[in-house]
């Protein structure tokens, strides 16, 4: 429903947010000493993922909660947030009974964006366990690593993940996994388990209630694979009370929203049923926290209507948002375009659609103005976080963003971000200066899982997370990015670490020297280009397209190069022996260009 003309003029930022927080307001804060370090936390809210679930399956019981759809055959699931209460106490007793789950349990998911995800995920929370979101569509070998790292006692998959996991049973066994439960089953594996629908049909009829188990804010929740510089993921270890971090500042950010605009608290949602219910469509995958804790946790606590599809589909999601009323769709940049650039955007009725929530990759400059241009009463907003802060821990909305586009916007009243000197974080660089971006805070992950050394070069002391991307923050305290440090680009919201490419091409014996370099992509941000340096002895024996499918035989499909320039030259250095991928990248995307890989309008991002 649209708002009537605000009654006031807009409230500063720092005013506004002064207002949510102080005392009694839902953004009234309290200090915590968290792993040694005095931070500020939320004083009000859920104080663990247990408490969010039973809140909002009791709260909002008659409620729809998940919504599932795969127009590709016709297929609707729907579940109210009563019925989720009862399949989560089925799920959790099975896995306590049958499976031996109690707290602190490794429970590994390897699934599509199917309903039983989150289903199965809030069981492990409401066990006080520790869920190990797998990417579902990395090579096997990819996924098995991820889980054997993980220490996964537990491990559910799709389908399609059991074609991947069955002939590989017995190494996952070997490595400490003890059981392996298929849900939409595909094909017989007889060595896994057991079947999701059996063991769901069995403890249903018990009708037990949820398993009593006592959980604290600072017990390890979730764990989400991260790449680092070495190409080995990494997993980011993170407690209960980070996991259910983004419940709060959805509240709080749209009162700051409201009051920017000159709207007063009689504005104000109550944050109880009494408020009409909202719909939001969540495309991007579960395994990702943009999906799952950034935007899954704070629907469900906020008694939304959460719809899932099966593969991203402009059309079938122009189709949804119709149906089902979608007033919020949370995505990653790609996907907002998709929808603002589909050919028949204009013959569905997208009214109801008002909040257009982006993460998880960089927006070009144009989205905020091409988005108000097109669907001028919405509200699109931008947030920045990554797998170590489970959430967006900076975010940027409505005219903000619109006049300052290319910033990332201002942090979370809880966190602290300060920009400092890549070479020595003790050192705060001058406003204005890039640095690296730190921050700190309750969203801080507690550690890589089982990588002290990692940890310890990434989190201080003085609990400062170095995030490995290079900004600033203006004399208004608008934050902005202007490079990463870390050697990765992204595509269409997933992290491609360019080493992990890089020896993927190195493995094939023509290869003498590679870079992997971003190739400016309108829609989905970036894509993976190389430059490759042939041995001599191949050269004129290899083409572009063996070294292609090379890759495509040993890494997930999304990392795969899609432009590879060969040369016999030697790639230019700086004076230390580091590769310029500078230099090779102006090169790169002429050459990508002329071939018709890039558009020019492309390389001008």
């Amino acid at each position: 429903m649209a708002l009537p003309p605000p009654p006031n003029p807009p409230m500063s930022r720092e005013q506004a947010t002064a207002f949510v927080t102080a005392p009694g307001q839902a953004g009234e804060m309290e200090t915590k000493v968290i792993r040694g370090n005095a931070m500020r936390v939320w004083k009000y809210g859920p104080k663990t993922m247990r408490d969010a679930f039973i809140h909002a399956t009791t709260e909002y019981a008659p409620r729809d909660y998940l919504v599932y759809y795969n127009l590709s055959i016709g297929e609707e699931f729907r579940i109210t947030y009563a019925q989720a209460g009862k399949i989560v106490a089925a799920l959790a007793n099975a896995m306590k009974t049958d499976f031996g789950v109690g707290k602190g349990s490794h429970v590994a998911i390897a699934m599509r964006n199917y309903p039983e995800y989150l289903l199965v995920y809030w069981a492990v929370m409401v066990l006080g366990g520790v869920a190990i979101n797998i990417n579902a569509f990395l090579k096997p070998e990819e996924m098995e690593y991820c889980v054997l790292d993980g220490d996964s006692t537990l491990l559910f998959v799709d389908g399609e993940r059991a074609r991947a996991f069955g002939p590989i049973v017995s190494r996952l066994k070997k490595g400490g996994v003890k059981h392996i439960i298929e849900c939409r089953p595909e094909g017989a594996y007889q060595s896994f388990s057991a079947k999701y629908e059996e063991i769901l049909k069995k403890y249903l009829a018990l009708n037990k209630p949820l398993p009593q188990v006592a959980v604290d804010p600072e017990d390890d929740a979730v764990v989400f694979y991260t790449s680092g510089t070495t190409g080995k993921p990494k997993g980011a270890l993170s407690t209960n009370r980070a996991a259910i971090g983004g419940i709060v500042p959805g509240r709080v950010n749209t009162q700051i929203s409201l009051l920017r605009m000159g709207y007063t608290p009689a504005f104000f949602p109550s944050g109880t049923k009494a408020d009409p219910q909202q719909t939001a469509l969540v495309p991007t995958p579960l395994f990702h926290v943009t999906a799952n804790t950034a935007t899954g946790v704070p629907f469900t606590y906020g008694g939304m209507k959460v719809i899932l599809i099966h593969k991203w589909d402009a059309t079938h999601a122009l189709k949804i948002i119709e149906k089902e009323k979608v007033n919020i769709m949370a995505a990653v940049p790609s996907m907002h375009i998709n929808i603002l650039e589909h050919p028949d955007v204009d013959k569905y009725d997208l009214s109801s659609l008002m909040g257009l929530m982006s993460g998880g990759a960089p927006a070009p400059a144009t989205f905020p103005g091409a988005m108000a241009k097109k669907f001028p009463m919405k509200v699109p907003t931008n947030g920045w976080g990554m797998s170590e802060t489970l959430i967006g821990v900076i975010g940027i909305a409505s005219e903000d963003y619109r006049l300052k586009p290319t910033s990332i916007g201002f942090p979370s009243p809880v966190i602290d971000v300060s920009f400092r000197d890549p070479e020595d974080p003790t050192k705060v660089v001058p406003t204005g200066q890039v640095g690296e971006l730190c921050i700190r805070g309750p969203q801080v992950l507690k550690e890589y899982y089982k990588k002290a050394e990692a940890t310890a070069k990434t989190i201080t002391r003085d609990g400062w997370l170095r995030t490995g991307d290079l900004g600033r923050i203006d004399e208004e305290g608008f934050c902005y990015l202007v490079d990463r440090a870390k050697d990765m680009l992204i595509r269409g919201g997933e992290n491609i670490y360019c080493v992990e490419v890089e020896n993927c091409l190195y493995s094939h014996d023509a290869v003498m020297e590679c870079a992997v370099i971003g190739l400016p992509h309108r829609v989905l941000g970036e894509e993976v280009g190389a430059v490759v340096q042939l041995k001599p002895s191949h050269v004129g024996k290899v083409t572009e397209k063996q070294l292609i499918d090379h890759c495509a035989a040993k890494i997930a499909k999304f990392k795969v190069p899609i432009f590879i320039q060969l040369r016999t030259e030697e790639l230019p250095r700086n004076p230390t022996g580091k590769i310029l991928k500078t230099t090779l990248r102006k090169d790169l995307i002429e050459a990508a260009i002329k071939k018709g890989v890039t558009k020019p309008v492309d390389a001008k991002l």
